[in-house]
């Protein structure tokens, strides 16, 4: 062997010797840590987050509560899933839980176990509420709550990993039933109150015709505290995206919009095309099912991590709970007729344009007649139309999540009258404006109680956007 070669070998030996001598001797604690690192380091798989997001919509969809409640219960779910998952890595701001941190905890362990226990302990909330509810169906109609708990985590290999992030999960969700027990439901749950029989002057709200039991003949409408009484995750003021009123009764913008609805959301003799019927049943489903569903498949379309994965879903439905507090706030105080009410009370309204119908039904009320529980006109104020707002909240989010505008989603609805039909969207701003739509079609909706609501949900979708967990 040539000297110029020995050299070479023995700078190399040395070089190396020195390499070891530099490396820090890792302690057993530390080597402990090491073997509990989960794959979080790098990117992680959403299919635990939209999982969960699913078994939610399915316990919902189960329960009989007003959709502004079970938005507060789906809501506070998907919040504490984020919270766990931001307490492991702090990626995004979280609302609840801000005083724990186990960077080792599994990131799949911890989404289950925030999901679950939220709602047990809803369930157990709810419980004490009598007769608003009997609790969550949770092991009931197909709803096996403790089975997909133990199913899902089965699924994650035993250890130190998964114990911290259950015991994380759990401590979300007392975060968020803590941050939320003040929030004013007790108050706000109350569904009806009842009135003396009255009879109010054209423009104002009165029960409709087509209500289900156990709607007391008389009431104020349905939901009355909601906007005055229950605090929302980011507004300060539930009047801070009120509209301006709606169009006088003698305008003739409210003309065009009577004889709109009273021709195309009619029962009989409309002018609906059958697309538009279709539209009509198609968004009848419960929003927050539906908004939720849609937001899975937008999320499926695109290679997106559990953190963010739950920072849009938590988006999206403080977007659809802040955007119906401040559209109740908005409905009581301008406390308007419906189309229903309008159409076939026969009162004059000081408009020559408008002729009433005294047998006027809408369409969907009609075709959903028989045993309860109806899809009746809601029974509370039309202006702005709550459904309008919420989908364009719903919408704004997630166009400002994806920065984008553009998707692909085909989704398909599972409403009992057109069950399994699927429309495509390419855009959140046409699903949006769909959702407002069918509340025309249906019969349910003024033209311009629709658009405001669509102005005023894009309001409060980007005022949550911008407000609440945002990136650290």
């Amino acid at each position: 062997m040539n000297t110029k070669h020995l050299f070479r070998v023995s700078l190399m030996i040395i070089t190396l010797a020195w390499i070891c001598s530099c490396q820090k001797t890792e302690t057993p604690d530390e080597l402990i840590q090491n073997s509990m690192r989960p794959a979080h380091a790098g990117f992680n798989e959403n299919d635990m987050v939209l999982y969960w997001n699913e078994k939610i919509s399915n316990v919902l969809s189960k329960t009989t509560s007003p959709p502004p409640v079970l938005s507060r219960h789906f809501t506070m779910a998907q919040v504490a899933v984020h919270d766990a998952l931001n307490s492991i890595v702090p990626k995004y701001q979280t609302y609840a839980l801000t005083d724990a941190r186990d960077k080792y905890a599994d990131p799949d362990a911890a989404i289950t176990s925030a999901a679950y226990w939220t709602f047990r302990q809803l369930d157990t909330y709810l419980k004490t509420f009598p007769p608003f509810t009997n609790g969550l169906p949770l092991q009931i109609s197909g709803n096996d709550w403790d089975g997909w708990y133990a199913s899902a985590l089965g699924n994650i290999p035993d250890g130190a990993a998964k114990d911290a992030g259950i015991e994380l999960g759990k401590k979300a969700a007392h975060a968020i039933m803590a941050k939320r027990a003040n929030d004013g439901f007790a108050d706000a749950r109350i569904v009806y109150v009842a009135a003396p029989p009255s009879n109010p002057a054209a423009g104002v709200w009165r029960p409709t015709i087509a209500q289900f039991p156990p709607v007391p003949p008389s009431h104020i409408g349905g939901l009355p505290y909601w906007g005055t009484k229950m605090k929302t995750f980011t507004v300060n003021n539930n009047a801070q995206f009120r509209p301006g009123p709606p169009p006088a009764l003698s305008s003739k913008e409210y003309a065009d919009a009577y004889n709109e609805v009273k021709s195309l959301g009619a029962r009989v003799g409309s002018t609906r095309t059958a697309d538009q019927s279709v539209v009509a049943n198609f968004w009848q489903e419960t929003p927050t099912n539906i908004w939720n569903r849609f937001a899975r498949e937008a999320l499926l379309n695109k290679k997106v991590d559990a953190w963010r994965s739950a920072r849009l879903l938590a988006l999206v439905n403080v977007a659809i709970f802040d955007a119906l507090v401040t559209s109740f706030d908005a409905v009581y105080h301008y406390y308007t007729w419906r189309p229903e009410s309008a159409i076939r009370s026969m009162q004059d309204d000081g408009n020559p344009l408008t002729n009433g119908q005294a047998d006027w039904l809408p369409y969907v009320t009609d075709i959903k007649i028989g045993p309860p529980p109806q899809t009746p006109t809601t029974p509370i104020p039309e202006y702005p139309n709550t459904n309008s707002t919420l989908g364009s909240a719903a919408a704004e989010a997630m166009r400002l999540f994806f920065e984008t505008d553009k998707t692909y989603v085909n989704l398909v609805t599972q409403d009992v009258t057109v069950p399994g039909t699927s429309r495509l969207f390419t855009s959140f701003s046409q699903a949006a404006n769909e959702y407002g739509d069918s509340r025309l079609y249906a019969g349910f909706g003024f033209r311009f109680s629709i658009d405001t609501g669509d102005e005023m949900g894009q309001k409060a979708g980007k005022h949550v956007f911008e407000n609440i967990f945002r990136e650290n």
